[in-house]
């Protein structure tokens, strides 16, 4: 292969992976049937800016209302239902729902499978900068949070070498 053929190859390759950005990968250490985190702690899944690895960029697929009164504000993760599905093994924290609390009470419903890896689906608030609630890994779980008015929430999917489908639902309770 000449050089300018290599370059090309270089050059393509790192478009196709993020442009340089390497894929770093936490590995599973606690076995097939523990989905627990091992590496990841507090401080990484309540950072406001997070960080996730994945050969492919996990799936979105957001429907319903929005919660933030500006348009553009959050609208790929900003609906009343939102599911993320990871395509290859993916490591870190995503957001993968995001919710203005227009009422004081909101009931958040999560549907998870995990098939691969560790992995922790929670309700994350920027202003207590809290986790207020985990959910249940590989089931169905609703949680009624209420104190929700003027307040931004994420459900975030922390992942170290996770395979995912998790569904999310938010309903506003007047």
């Amino acid at each position: 292969m000449n050089t300018k053929s290599m370059f090309c190859l270089v050059v393509v390759a790192c478009c196709f992976f993020g442009c340089g950005k390497s894929i770093k990968s936490i590995p599973d250490t606690n076995g097939m049937d523990d989905y627990s985190l091992t590496v990841l702690g507090e401080n990484e899944l309540c950072a406001e800016f997070n960080e996730s690895y994945s050969l492919i960029t996990p799936t979105l697929k957001v429907t319903g209302d929005k919660s933030f009164a500006d348009e553009g504000v959050n609208d790929h993760h900003d609906g009343d239902y939102v599911m993320a599905q990871s395509l290859s093994p993916v490591s870190g924290v995503n957001i993968t729902q995001t919710t203005f609390g227009k009422t004081d009470t909101v009931v958040f419903t999560v549907t998870s499978t995990v098939t691969e890896g560790n992995a922790r689906v929670y309700l994350y608030c920027y202003e207590t900068e809290t986790i207020w609630h985990d959910f249940l890994i590989n089931g169905t779980e609703s949680f009624t949070a209420t104190g929700c008015m003027g307040k931004e929430f994420d459900i975030r999917v922390a992942g170290e070498s996770a395979m995912y489908l998790v569904e999310m639902t938010r309903e506003f309770i007047d």
